[in-house]
């Protein structure tokens, strides 16, 4: 049986220990076809032993290396949707493990859904010590592993609005030309916004194109402990925050301002910083917690509004 040929794409930043065991699980990929893959690193200005880990693989794997200067999620993206050979491109992250059906999964999908745009699957968190109850209670996207996914259905077509996360996820390239991930949205040095790979995908849904859900393509995203933490959690949340303010814009009414966000909201923002507070005193910690996932939540749309006020 041939194939086109298929790019895997991975960006990165300054994750050489993670990447490294990702690509020890691509070594493992069954690929029965006639036409190779190939893998394409996009490095967003790593500091670390990124460089070094992926020539360590040269004899392993297909792999290629590009540097994108410009920091942030989108833009690596878009390196690879410039950077990326063939007729396919799909995505995975530096912290993952693959199934060694996963690729051979994809490829049977996109035969089966020769006119479909995009494809994605399934995304089981991999926890290395379990996180604690009352974290995952208060912040319920740590229980998921930030981006765990399983709509449990048969392969076919996904419903609008039911996602594909950037961890797992395929493109035809034909059918996504001319698309770009937004560079205001995805993570950054700086902040932990996402919002760029909804936006990618309503505008591959916008040009009329299927989305195939394929429950085969399996693989587990690690959870790093640092990950598991109060202060790592509230930015996070501050992140969410500021993803809603990009995608949905500012808090309204937007007048009076105060440093560029509306007043009134800056008046909120603090009101549940000080609920906060004061539940660290009386409350339970759970509750104690939950309202610090809240005020995290707002800060970030307080720090957006901001910056766009600027």
């Amino acid at each position: 049986m041939t194939w086109p040929r298929v790019t895997v794409a991975i960006c990165t930043r300054n994750r050489a220990r993670l990447l490294d065991r990702t690509l020890a699980s691509l070594t493992t990929l069954r690929w029965p076809y006639h036409a190779p893959w190939a893998l394409l690193v996009v490095d967003n200005g790593s500091t670390d032993d990124t460089r070094a880990v992926c020539v360590s693989y040269r004899e392993r794997l297909p792999i290629r290396v590009v540097v994108e200067s410009q920091p942030g999620l989108s833009n690596a993206r878009n390196c690879a949707l410039d950077e990326a050979e063939g007729d396919h491109l799909v995505f995975t992250d530096d912290d993952v493990q693959v199934d060694p059906g996963w690729l051979e999964a994809w490829a049977a999908a996109a035969e089966r859904w020769p006119r479909a745009a995009a494809f994605g699957g399934p995304i089981a968190p991999d926890f290395p010590v379990p996180p604690d109850p009352d974290l995952v209670a208060a912040f319920p996207a740590l229980g998921t592993g930030f981006c765990g996914l399983d709509h449990e259905r048969a392969e076919g077509p996904l419903p609008s609005p039911q996602p594909i996360w950037g961890a797992n996820m395929g493109y035809r390239r034909a059918a996504v030309a001319g698309l770009r991930f937004d560079p205001n949205l995805g993570r950054t040095p700086d902040s932990q916004r996402g919002g760029e790979e909804e936006r990618f995908l309503a505008e591959v849904r916008a040009r009329g194109h299927e989305i195939i859900w394929c429950p085969g393509m399996r693989l587990a995203h690690y959870v790093d402990p640092s990950r598991m933490t109060v202060a790592y959690l509230a930015s996070f949340y501050a992140g969410q925050g500021e993803q809603f303010v990009r995608v949905h814009g500012a808090p309204r009414p937007l007048t009076p301002t105060l440093l560029g966000a509306p007043r009134w909201f800056v008046r909120f923002t603090l009101e549940a910083y000080f609920r906060y507070l004061r539940a660290r005193l009386t409350s339970t910690r759970v509750d104690a917690l939950r309202k610090l996932r809240v005020y995290s939540e707002l800060r970030g749309m307080l720090r957006a509004c901001r910056q766009d006020g600027a």
